[in-house]
Formats: structure tokens, sequence, C-alpha cells
């Protein structure tokens, strides 16, 4: 007979309600975007603003990161873009050219599609780093439907846990009461 690992209740499905993350829209305009920013960041910043997650954004606390976030997502862009400009260019060369006389009259591959390799691999891990910052970011401000639904389940087992601190303080208060009156 087999032992079961977790309670019924806790399986997938059997979750307790909690109180769920109300998305509110912000009532303030929205800050302005870097100047920097390519049209494409700032339409996704404007974007950003108009959305109910966008409620939730202390603008005092959270606004250096929020904008750490889209100078990212900038960046990311520029990095794509040149990936794809040294792809082409590695394409037409290695087309066009693919060998160059060594210096001893042999045939060699040639070295800028080399260079051009190397800078591609640089792009990547370059790539890769700023897509992993960006997901971190953006899983804290709640930014995508799986991360709003883990952040609500989250601030709903935060509420619950306030709750119930509340509850046992309450309890011990009005024990402390009862002694004091005695």
């Amino acid at each position: 007979m087999g032992v079961r690992q977790k309670q019924p209740n806790s399986l997938a499905g059997h979750r307790s309600k909690g109180h769920l993350l109300e998305l509110v829209r912000p009532a303030a305009p929205a800050p302005e975007p870097q100047k920097e920013w390519r049209a494409a960041t700032k339409d996704e910043w404007s974007l950003f603003w108009l959305s109910a997650v966008a409620g939730q954004v202390d603008r005092e606390a959270d606004l250096p990161a929020l904008v750490e976030l889209f100078t990212l997502q900038n960046e990311i862009r520029q990095v794509r873009d040149e990936r794809i400009e040294v792809r082409r260019m590695v394409r037409r060369l290695w087309r066009e050219e693919p060998f160059t006389e060594g210096s001893q009259g042999q045939q060699r591959a040639n070295p800028l599609v080399s260079q051009l390799l190397t800078r591609l691999g640089q792009l990547d891990t370059s790539l890769n780093w700023h897509l992993t910052q960006a997901n971190r970011l953006r899983e804290d401000f709640g930014m995508g439907p799986l991360k709003r639904f883990r952040l609500g389940w989250s601030i709903a087992e935060g509420v619950g846990a306030f709750e119930r601190m509340k509850r046992i303080l309450n309890a011990g208060l009005a024990g402390d009461d009862e002694e004091h009156d005695e």
C-alpha cells in the first residue's frame, strides 16, 4: 500500500480560497519615458501605464526598478537588431568570399567570418544576461498572466498570514486584560 505524500486538500485544484489581488488602473498619468529609448520601448512604457498592474506601482519606491526594466527591454531590442545584422553579414561573406589567401599563398577560411562569429557569440551572451535580468524584474512587477496569478496568490497568502497574526494578537491581548482584572 502506497504512502500519500500530500494531504488531499493541498493537491492542485484544491487550494484554499484566499484574497485575490485586486488590480486597479492608475489614476495619475504615466511618467515620461527615457529620451534615449527606442519608439517601441516608449510605446511599451505607455501601454504599461494604461494597465491595471501599473496601479500597484509605488511611483517613489518602484520607479527606478521599472525604468531599469524598460531600459533592459530597450537594450534587448538593440542586441537583437545587432545579432540580425551580424548574421546577415556572416551569410553574405560566407556566400561571396568564404576563403582568402593566407600568408603562404594557401587557401584559408575568411578571418572576417571568424571575427563575426565571435561577435555573434558575445551578442548571444549579452542577450541571455539581459533577458534574465528583465524576466526577474517582470516577475517582480507581476507582468504576464502567470506572474500576475502568482503575485495574487503571494499577496493573498500574505493577507491571510496578517489576518491570522491579528487574531492571535487580539486573543493574546484579550487574555492579558483578564489577567490584569484579577
